[in-house]
C-alpha cells in the first residue's frame, strides 16, 4: 500500500475539522443549562471517531517509519 503525503494531509485536516466542530459545540455550552441531547450524542460520536482516526493515523505513521528502515 502506497500512502501519499496528500492523503495523510487530508486525513489530518479532516480530523482537525472534526475537533474544531466539537470545540465549538463545547464552547457554546453554558454551565448548569440544559443540553440538546441529540447534539451531545453527536459530539460524543465525533469524539469517538476522532480517537479512532488518530489511532489509524498512528498505525500508518509507524508503518511508514518501519518501511523507511
Amino acid at each position: 500500500m502506497v500512502v501519499k503525503k496528500e492523503d495523510l494531509q487530508g486525513a489530518i485536516d479532516s480530523i482537525g475539522n472534526r475537533v474544531d466542530e466539537i470545540c465549538e459545540f463545547l464552547q457554546e455550552l453554558e454551565s448548569g443549562k440544559p443540553v440538546d441531547a441529540e447534539a451531545l450524542a453527536e459530539a460524543q460520536h465525533d469524539c469517538r471517531n476522532v480517537t479512532q482516526s488518530m489511532g489509524s493515523l498512528k498505525r500508518v505513521f509507524n508503518r511508514l517509519e518501519t518501511q523507511k528502515g
